[in-house]
């Protein structure tokens, strides 16, 4: 990579990014802003996500995207007041659960088309999907809790208010963080003995911390 042009290495990630449109079973006119805008203003549609590889754009129903939030919303605050964490970890875990569905749901189709060809029916989908979001749904639910219950005890009460362990790199030993202020980013980054303790209430060897 160190030797490519800066149209180069632009090119290949928008090949990354189509690709992981094309994984989630959508278009590249995904992409597109003035495409999106279009769509958000005919109301029945909104677009969820970053853009990136990680986190692109998802077309979803304004009603599946409220519906999947309350639900995202009642887990995570109870009967609390949301902090501005808590926002952030609505939105990012309402978009983990929307985007897991529509992959589910493409693999769903393109296997079923397979093996019996043709594409399936309303009905049919509606019965295998139902099933696919239950699982998934689980199992983000505990693994989100896990991560950040881990990250409290580690970084401490009050931190944990303010950022996210988001996922370890168990291969690479590296922990991903999501803070909501370059102030709270600069104090995680200098504490000292952080990794360490991280590495052993994570059972590996953390590298790295990464910040989003």
């Amino acid at each position: 990579m160190g030797n490519l042009s800066w149209s180069q290495g632009d090119s290949q990630t928008k090949k990354k990014e189509l690709g992981a449109y094309r994984m989630l079973g959508l278009g590249r006119e995904m992409k597109s802003i003035r495409r999106r805008s279009a769509s958000d203003q005919a109301g029945l549609y909104r677009y969820i996500g970053e853009g990136t590889v990680e986190r692109p754009w998802l077309k979803v129903t304004r009603a599946e995207y409220l519906e999947t939030r309350r639900g995202v919303e009642a887990a995570v605050l109870g009967r609390r007041k949301a902090t501005d964490a808590d926002l952030l970890r609505i939105e990012r875990k309402t978009y983990d659960l929307l985007g897991a569905r529509e992959a589910a749901a493409a693999g769903l189709r393109e296997a079923f088309r397979q093996a019996h060809g043709r594409g399936m029916t309303p009905r049919e989908q509606e019965m295998l999907l139902a099933e696919v979001v239950e699982k998934v749904e689980n199992r983000a639910r505990g693994g989100e809790v896990k991560l950040q219950e881990l990250w409290a005890a580690v970084a401490g009460e009050e931190t944990a208010q303010e950022s996210m362990l988001e996922y370890v790199d168990r291969f690479k030993g590296v922990a991903y963080i999501r803070c909501l202020s370059s102030t709270r980013r600069h104090e995680i980054g200098r504490r000292m003995g952080l990794k360490e303790k991280l590495s052993e209430k994570a059972g590996v060897k953390i590298q790295r911390l990464a910040f989003r």
